[in-house]
This record gives structure tokens, C-alpha cells and sequence, in this order.
């Protein structure tokens, strides 16, 4: 196992860079979604059809938002680790 202290610093920068990098991009994706949710619930009402697909899509966006949710706090690990230099 490679540790924190055998890793060339610029190594470390550039993935502390990439992980800070895709918890933006996350965050975004996340906010995009709330923001699509928002929308939808406040449309006028629908006919059956038009409300199952968006509960369908609101289903998706939740199981997307999950996913996502747990790779978020697996990111936040990881950097607190390199921030406390226990990561490796």
C-alpha cells in the first residue's frame, strides 16, 4: 500500500485537484435536479400519462441523487484524510 508521505506532493495536488474537481461537478448535478423537481411540481396538472413519466423521472433523479450522495461523502473522506495526512 502506498502511503501519503511516499506520494510525490504533485501527485497528491493533482488528484486533491481532480477530487475537488468532481465534488463541484456533483454539487452542480445535484442542484440542476432540485431545481428540475421544483419546476415540475409546480406545473400545471397533468393527464395519468404525463404524471407517470415524471414520476418515473423523479424516481431516476433520486436513485441518481443516492448514488451520487454516497460518492460525495466518499470524496469528503478522502480529502479530510489528505487534509489530516491519515490517507493512504
Amino acid at each position: 500500500m502506498v502511503t501519503l508521505v511516499d506520494m510525490d506532493f504533485e501527485r497528491r495536488q493533482r488528484l486533491r485537484a481532480h477530487l475537488l474537481t468532481r465534488r463541484k461537478v456533483l454539487l452542480e448535478a445535484y442542484e440542476r435536479r432540485r431545481q428540475a423537481s421544483e419546476d415540475a411540481s409546480t406545473a400545471e396538472p397533468r393527464d395519468e400519462a404525463d404524471e407517470s413519466v415524471r414520476l418515473d423521472a423523479q424516481d431516476e433523479a433520486w436513485r441518481m441523487a443516492e448514488s451520487e450522495g454516497r460518492e460525495l461523502a466518499r470524496i469528503d473522506a478522502t480529502l479530510s484524510r489528505m487534509e489530516d495526512d491519515t490517507w493512504g
